[in-house]
């Protein structure tokens, strides 16, 4: 069995994440092949074994571990110390009345620093009742296209501090007279209006594909995504991703992957496993990738077949030092463990 297992992870190139189109190819193939027809790859554990082949097909176990074992559980710990020390901010009685130099870091800006995603002030009131992303209202007219413009247009502009509350857009009108309500109160000139409603260096690098006009768009956007993703089940999170990063303007890989986070939590997209995200991560190779990069485990931005594994590794070493309280209070996941990544690079700046 050793021999069989070391014989396919050398024919696909295992543990490599660009190895999974070739097992998802033989498998469809294979199926297809054997059954004479390509209804049986609509069943439910079929998609489950085409969505994570690698895993299915050699378990997680036989991921090589390229990091020792300790060394992973130092960079778990350096994680571990690092959230506990922001989790008393998350308190009903309020941050600490003396806060630790970590602690003034994260509460200068919430949104950039805080490492418990959801918690963050951007993420609570697109969330909250009668937000565009609260799960009770995200099949209502113009809460998909409302949420695409927060994160591909308004995200950390002006506008999206200014304005919490009352940015869901049935229409593109309601958008049109809500602008012209805003230019009016805040007495914008022409010129300064743009960079009050969009900043195009929100994800970092400048983005010039990010633009007003694009929300009209994201409207028929909306209705094409309601089409083909019928109401009733969870759309698999790279699915949801690929879809939103091929249709929508302004929308690349890390804010789609965004997009589709923000979906899990309001019922329109499964939670991805950790797979998944750590194929994700690899795709987009940005702040997470430098998370590991922050905690030594990578160096520069590390090939694929490296950060691969060990963001997964790192990921279960994490899951298993935090008791169910932790999790709760922060709400942790496979997703919000990519967001602390982010955040843990960022902090090595203080």
């Amino acid at each position: 069995m050793a021999v069989l297992h070391s014989t396919i992870r050398s024919w696909l190139a295992f543990p490599g994440p660009q190895s999974i189109s070739r097992i998802q190819g033989t498998f469809v193939r294979h199926l297809t092949s054997v059954f004479g027809s390509g209804q049986v790859l609509l069943l439910d554990k079929v998609w489950n074994f085409y969505r994570l082949a690698r895993t299915a097909l050699l378990g997680a176990s036989l991921i090589i571990p390229s990091v020792p074992d300790a060394v992973i559980k130092a960079a778990a710990g350096k994680l571990t110390a690092f959230m506990l020390e922001l989790l008393p901010l998350l308190d009903a009685a309020g941050p600490p009345a003396s806060p630790t130099a970590v602690q003034q870091w994260a509460l200068d800006d919430l949104d950039y620093h805080l490492p418990f995603r959801q918690h963050a002030p951007e993420t609570i009131s697109a969330r909250a009742p009668g937000s565009f992303a609260h799960p009770a209202i995200i099949h209502s007219p113009g809460a998909l296209a409302s949420l695409w413009f927060a994160r591909g247009v308004t995200y950390r502009a002006p506008f999206s501090r200014d304005y919490r509350a009352g940015r869901l857009f049935p229409d593109f009108a309601a958008w049109e007279a809500k602008r012209a309500a805003v230019v009016a109160e805040k007495g914008l000139a022409d010129g300064e209006d743009g960079k009050y409603f969009c900043d195009i260096t929100a994800y970092g690098a400048p983005s010039h594909g990010r633009k007003e006009e694009n929300f009209k768009v994201y409207f028929e956007k909306e209705a094409e995504w309601r089409a083909h993703f019928p109401k009733g089940q969870p759309v698999p999170y790279v699915t949801a991703q690929a879809w939103m990063c091929k249709h929508l303007p302004g929308v690349g890989k890390l804010t789609s992957a965004l997009c589709a986070s923000d979906l899990v939590y309001s019922g329109l997209v499964e939670m991805p496993g950790v797979e998944e995200m750590g194929n994700m991560v690899c795709s987009i190779g940005a702040g997470a990738v430098k998370g590991l990069v922050a905690l030594g485990l990578v160096q520069g931005k590390g090939p694929s077949s490296k950060v691969f594994p060990i963001f997964c590794r790192l990921y279960r070493a994490l899951d298993s030092s935090l008791d169910a309280e932790q999790k709760a209070k922060m709400d942790f996941d496979v997703i919000m463990f990519e967001h602390l990544l982010c955040k843990y690079h960022r902090v090595q700046k203080l």
